[in-house]
């Protein structure tokens, strides 16, 4: 089962933001026996599902905008 916790987008300026500045983590999460990736908000209430990894991915990056 793959799944990626993701506490920025994964841009090396992530880390440079600092520590008063951490951002919520959402999680993409393969829905096991589709082909979907599910959008986790850290609550863990399902924000949406996407049909590609990229497209979660960038639900992410917009969400932490």
């Amino acid at each position: 089962m793959a799944q990626r916790l993701l506490g920025g987008t994964g841009d090396p300026g992530d880390e440079a933001r600092g520590e008063g500045e951490q951002r919520p983590a959402y999680r993409i999460k393969k829905r096991e026996g589709t082909r979907f990736w599910e959008v986790i908000d850290p609550a863990g209430e399902l924000v949406c599902l996407t049909a590609y990894r990229r497209g979660a991915r960038e639900v992410v990056r917009r969400l932490q905008g």
